[in-house]
Protein backbone atom coordinates (compact mmCIF):
# COMPACT_ATOMS: atom_id res chain seq x y z
CA UNK A 1 0.00 0.00 0.00
CA UNK A 2 2.89 2.27 0.73
CA UNK A 3 4.44 1.75 -3.15
CA UNK A 4 1.02 2.73 -4.21
CA UNK A 5 0.30 5.77 -2.04
CA UNK A 6 4.13 7.40 -3.12
CA UNK A 7 3.25 7.06 -6.86
CA UNK A 8 0.09 8.97 -5.91
CA UNK A 9 1.53 11.50 -4.29
CA UNK A 10 4.39 11.77 -6.85
CA UNK A 11 2.12 11.99 -9.45
CA UNK A 12 -0.30 14.64 -7.43
CA UNK A 13 2.61 16.76 -6.96
CA UNK A 14 3.82 17.06 -10.16
CA UNK A 15 0.34 18.20 -11.34
CA UNK A 16 0.54 20.96 -9.71
CA UNK A 17 0.85 24.51 -10.94
CA UNK A 18 3.98 26.40 -9.08
CA UNK A 19 2.01 28.18 -6.18
CA UNK A 20 -0.32 24.83 -5.82
CA UNK A 21 -1.48 23.28 -2.70
CA UNK A 22 -2.43 19.75 -1.91
CA UNK A 23 -3.39 17.66 0.82
CA UNK A 24 -2.45 13.82 1.44
CA UNK A 25 -4.82 12.70 4.14
CA UNK A 26 -5.68 8.65 5.70
CA UNK A 27 -7.84 7.78 8.24
CA UNK A 28 -4.88 4.96 9.34
CA UNK A 29 -2.49 4.88 11.80
CA UNK A 30 0.37 3.57 10.22
CA UNK A 31 3.56 5.05 9.85
CA UNK A 32 4.36 4.01 6.81
CA UNK A 33 1.33 4.97 5.03
CA UNK A 34 1.69 8.63 6.71
CA UNK A 35 5.13 10.27 7.49
CA UNK A 36 6.16 7.79 5.47
CA UNK A 37 4.83 8.11 2.43
CA UNK A 38 5.63 12.51 3.14
CA UNK A 39 9.33 11.25 3.63
CA UNK A 40 9.68 9.38 -0.12
CA UNK A 41 7.90 12.38 -1.31
CA UNK A 42 10.34 14.88 0.64
CA UNK A 43 13.01 12.77 -0.91
CA UNK A 44 12.28 13.41 -4.33
CA UNK A 45 11.62 17.04 -4.12
CA UNK A 46 13.35 18.62 -0.76
CA UNK A 47 12.19 22.11 -1.68
CA UNK A 48 8.41 21.46 -0.77
CA UNK A 49 6.41 24.06 2.02
CA UNK A 50 4.45 22.32 4.19
CA UNK A 51 1.31 24.55 5.38
CA UNK A 52 1.42 23.87 9.60
CA UNK A 53 -2.21 22.93 10.69
CA UNK A 54 -3.19 24.29 13.95
CA UNK A 55 -5.59 22.30 16.58
CA UNK A 56 -5.91 21.69 20.51
CA UNK A 57 -6.04 18.24 19.48
CA UNK A 58 -4.04 17.41 17.15
CA UNK A 59 -0.57 15.46 17.83
CA UNK A 60 2.33 15.74 15.83
CA UNK A 61 3.76 13.06 13.52
CA UNK A 62 5.81 9.89 14.90
CA UNK A 63 8.35 9.76 12.17
CA UNK A 64 11.73 11.15 14.36
CA UNK A 65 11.81 13.30 11.15
CA UNK A 66 10.98 16.90 13.13
CA UNK A 67 10.53 18.79 9.56
CA UNK A 68 7.74 16.31 9.17
CA UNK A 69 6.56 15.48 11.89
CA UNK A 70 6.17 19.50 13.56
CA UNK A 71 4.18 20.10 10.07
CA UNK A 72 2.02 17.17 10.28
CA UNK A 73 -1.44 16.65 12.05
CA UNK A 74 -2.38 13.56 13.35
CA UNK A 75 -5.63 12.67 15.53
CA UNK A 76 -5.66 9.92 17.95
CA UNK A 77 -8.46 7.89 19.61
CA UNK A 78 -8.82 9.90 22.76
CA UNK A 79 -10.29 8.55 25.85
CA UNK A 80 -13.16 10.82 27.40
CA UNK A 81 -15.07 10.23 30.75
CA UNK A 82 -18.28 10.88 30.42
CA UNK A 83 -20.61 12.26 33.06
CA UNK A 84 -22.31 9.03 33.44
CA UNK A 85 -17.97 7.42 34.05
CA UNK A 86 -18.94 5.59 30.82
CA UNK A 87 -15.74 5.77 28.79
CA UNK A 88 -15.52 5.52 24.73
CA UNK A 89 -13.51 7.01 21.99
CA UNK A 90 -14.00 10.54 21.17
CA UNK A 91 -11.98 10.44 17.48
CA UNK A 92 -11.22 8.25 15.41
CA UNK A 93 -7.38 7.94 13.92
CA UNK A 94 -6.78 10.03 11.19
CA UNK A 95 -3.71 12.20 9.86
CA UNK A 96 -3.47 15.01 7.35
CA UNK A 97 -0.73 16.89 6.00
CA UNK A 98 -0.42 20.27 3.50
CA UNK A 99 1.78 20.94 1.28
CA UNK A 100 2.83 23.78 -1.26
CA UNK A 101 4.25 23.80 -4.54
CA UNK A 102 7.07 26.62 -4.29
CA UNK A 103 6.86 29.48 -6.55
CA UNK A 104 4.54 31.67 -8.37
CA UNK A 105 2.89 31.14 -11.75
CA UNK A 106 2.95 33.63 -14.47
CA UNK A 107 -1.25 33.39 -14.93
CA UNK A 108 -1.43 34.83 -11.83
CA UNK A 109 0.78 37.36 -12.53
CA UNK A 110 -1.03 37.67 -15.94
CA UNK A 111 -4.68 37.91 -14.05
CA UNK A 112 -3.33 40.42 -11.53
CA UNK A 113 -2.32 42.59 -14.94
CA UNK A 114 -5.67 41.56 -16.57
CA UNK A 115 -7.70 42.55 -13.72
CA UNK A 116 -5.60 45.64 -13.08
CA UNK A 117 -6.66 46.48 -16.66
CA UNK A 118 -10.57 46.28 -16.13
CA UNK A 119 -10.24 48.35 -13.17
CA UNK A 120 -9.24 50.88 -15.03
CA UNK A 121 -11.30 50.47 -17.76
CA UNK A 122 -14.71 51.02 -15.40
CA UNK A 123 -12.47 53.84 -13.44
CA UNK A 124 -11.94 55.95 -17.18
CA UNK A 125 -15.63 55.82 -16.56
CA UNK A 126 -17.28 56.46 -13.53
CA UNK A 127 -15.61 58.47 -10.34
CA UNK A 128 -16.26 55.13 -8.20
CA UNK A 129 -12.94 53.85 -7.36
CA UNK A 130 -13.02 50.13 -7.67
CA UNK A 131 -10.69 47.74 -6.21
CA UNK A 132 -8.03 45.86 -7.90
CA UNK A 133 -9.12 42.22 -8.46
CA UNK A 134 -12.83 42.56 -8.06
CA UNK A 135 -13.82 40.99 -11.70
CA UNK A 136 -13.82 37.92 -13.28
CA UNK A 137 -14.17 36.89 -17.13
CA UNK A 138 -16.74 34.20 -17.97
CA UNK A 139 -16.88 33.56 -21.68
CA UNK A 140 -16.29 36.83 -22.79
CA UNK A 141 -18.04 38.87 -20.46
CA UNK A 142 -16.73 40.38 -17.53
CA UNK A 143 -19.06 40.22 -13.94
CA UNK A 144 -18.27 42.02 -10.99
CA UNK A 145 -17.39 38.55 -8.55
CA UNK A 146 -17.39 40.56 -5.12
CA UNK A 147 -19.87 42.81 -3.49
CA UNK A 148 -18.73 46.03 -3.14
CA UNK A 149 -21.95 47.74 -1.69
CA UNK A 150 -24.55 46.16 0.01
CA UNK A 151 -27.43 47.60 -2.08
CA UNK A 152 -26.37 45.84 -5.53
CA UNK A 153 -28.26 42.34 -6.17
CA UNK A 154 -26.13 39.63 -7.75
CA UNK A 155 -27.23 37.30 -10.61
CA UNK A 156 -25.45 33.51 -10.02
CA UNK A 157 -22.70 34.51 -11.97
CA UNK A 158 -22.43 37.92 -10.62
CA UNK A 159 -23.01 41.64 -11.57
CA UNK A 160 -22.52 41.92 -15.37
CA UNK A 161 -19.85 44.54 -15.41
CA UNK A 162 -19.77 44.13 -19.33
CA UNK A 163 -18.40 42.72 -22.47
CA UNK A 164 -15.48 42.85 -24.77
CA UNK A 165 -15.89 44.55 -28.28
CA UNK A 166 -12.67 44.16 -30.22
CA UNK A 167 -9.83 45.59 -28.06
CA UNK A 168 -12.15 47.62 -26.10
CA UNK A 169 -14.49 46.85 -23.15
CA UNK A 170 -18.32 48.21 -22.91
CA UNK A 171 -19.63 48.69 -19.95
CA UNK A 172 -23.31 46.90 -19.40
CA UNK A 173 -26.12 48.76 -18.74
CA UNK A 174 -26.49 46.80 -15.38
CA UNK A 175 -23.40 47.90 -14.62
CA UNK A 176 -24.84 51.76 -15.19
CA UNK A 177 -27.95 51.19 -13.00
CA UNK A 178 -25.68 50.54 -9.91
CA UNK A 179 -22.89 52.83 -10.41
CA UNK A 180 -24.72 55.69 -12.44
CA UNK A 181 -24.72 57.86 -9.88
CA UNK A 182 -20.80 58.37 -10.22
CA UNK A 183 -20.90 58.49 -14.19
CA UNK A 184 -18.46 61.01 -15.47
CA UNK A 185 -20.07 64.06 -17.44
CA UNK A 186 -18.30 64.13 -20.59
CA UNK A 187 -19.91 60.32 -21.33
CA UNK A 188 -23.57 61.20 -20.12
CA UNK A 189 -25.95 61.53 -23.31
CA UNK A 190 -29.42 63.47 -21.69
CA UNK A 191 -32.54 62.05 -23.35
CA UNK A 192 -36.52 63.20 -23.01
CA UNK A 193 -39.55 61.22 -22.00
CA UNK A 194 -39.73 60.40 -25.50
CA UNK A 195 -36.49 59.10 -25.90
CA UNK A 196 -36.24 57.38 -22.79
CA UNK A 197 -39.47 55.60 -23.61
CA UNK A 198 -38.44 54.65 -26.90
CA UNK A 199 -34.87 53.23 -25.56
CA UNK A 200 -36.30 51.02 -23.33
CA UNK A 201 -38.76 49.79 -26.02
CA UNK A 202 -35.22 48.83 -27.45
CA UNK A 203 -35.22 51.81 -30.42
CA UNK A 204 -32.18 53.51 -31.30
CA UNK A 205 -31.53 57.62 -30.51
CA UNK A 206 -31.58 59.88 -33.48
CA UNK A 207 -29.26 62.18 -31.39
CA UNK A 208 -26.01 63.22 -32.22
CA UNK A 209 -23.76 63.07 -29.22
CA UNK A 210 -21.02 65.34 -27.99
CA UNK A 211 -18.46 62.52 -28.05
CA UNK A 212 -17.85 59.22 -30.17
CA UNK A 213 -17.07 55.55 -28.45
CA UNK A 214 -18.52 52.28 -27.61
CA UNK A 215 -19.38 53.70 -23.58
CA UNK A 216 -22.24 56.35 -23.74
CA UNK A 217 -24.48 56.85 -20.54
CA UNK A 218 -28.36 57.68 -21.63
CA UNK A 219 -30.03 59.31 -18.78
CA UNK A 220 -33.29 60.80 -18.24
CA UNK A 221 -34.06 63.67 -15.34
CA UNK A 222 -30.27 62.36 -13.97
CA UNK A 223 -32.03 58.95 -13.93
CA UNK A 224 -29.08 56.19 -15.65
CA UNK A 225 -31.74 54.83 -18.36
CA UNK A 226 -28.93 52.37 -20.12
CA UNK A 227 -25.78 52.25 -22.42
CA UNK A 228 -25.28 53.48 -25.87
CA UNK A 229 -23.18 53.62 -28.54
CA UNK A 230 -22.59 56.51 -31.29
CA UNK A 231 -22.75 55.64 -34.80
CA UNK A 232 -23.53 57.05 -38.12
CA UNK A 233 -25.34 60.23 -35.97
CA UNK A 234 -27.63 58.42 -33.72
CA UNK A 235 -27.25 56.87 -30.40
CA UNK A 236 -27.26 52.92 -30.76
CA UNK A 237 -29.40 51.18 -28.13
CA UNK A 238 -26.87 48.80 -26.49
CA UNK A 239 -29.50 47.75 -23.47
CA UNK A 240 -29.42 43.78 -22.77
CA UNK A 241 -31.40 41.59 -24.72
CA UNK A 242 -32.70 39.93 -21.74
CA UNK A 243 -34.34 43.25 -20.52
CA UNK A 244 -35.53 43.41 -24.06
CA UNK A 245 -37.11 40.16 -24.65
CA UNK A 246 -36.90 38.38 -21.77
CA UNK A 247 -34.61 35.55 -23.00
Amino acid sequence: MQKLQTELIVSAYEALKPGGIMVYSTCTFSVEENEGVIRSLLDKYQDIEFIKFEAEFAHKGLSGNSRIDDNVFRILPEIQNLKNNILRTTYDGFFSAALRKPGITDEKGSRREVQNKYAKTFQQFFHKDLPKGLFKEVKGLIFLEKNIDPGIKFFKTGLKAGKFAGNDIEVSSQFLWEFGCSAKEPYIVQLNIDEAENYLKGDDINKVPKLKGNNLFAFYDNIPVGTVKAVNGRLKNKLDRYFLYGK
